[in-house]
């Protein structure tokens, strides 16, 4: 799995389709050293590949693509941004269920001590804040 840094690029160039040293430089605030290092570990791991030069008179920056193993780091990368918040959302429902629990016993509870009192509020089994 790739860093954060490294994930970075991988989004940018996925955004972009070719990127160079200066484009990773400016658009994550880093040097273009530190940004040459990561394009070139990057290759090295095949998540990005060197594009070939255009054949023009100026010798240009290496430009870099995203290559299928790439794509695919990113897609797992998602997944498991998935998986945490599909996990995160099961206990806070499950969470709301429990207090909205413990709202209808105290309700119930209110009513059968309290009788001569009306409810501020007939909604059952909802989370909420009752004046006092």
């Amino acid at each position: 799995m790739p860093t954060p840094n490294e994930t970075e690029i991988l989004r940018i160039t996925k955004e972009e389709k070719e990127v160079d040293k200066v484009l990773i430089s400016t658009r994550m605030g880093i040097s273009t050293e530190y940004s040459a290092h990561l394009l070139n570990y990057l290759v090295r791991k095949s998540f990005l590949e060197e594009v070939p030069a255009n054949g023009g008179t100026h010798k240009t920056a290496p430009r870099h693509k995203l290559t299928r193993k790439g794509a695919l780091a990113l897609l797992a990368g998602l997944h498991h941004a998935a998986g945490k918040y599909a996990l995160a959302v099961r206990r806070t429902l499950f969470l709301k269920d429990a207090v909205d629990e413990k709202i209808n016993e105290m309700t119930d509870y209110v009513r059968k001590e309290f009788p001569g009192k009306k409810m501020p509020s007939k909604r059952r089994g909802k989370s909420r804040v009752l004046p006092l």
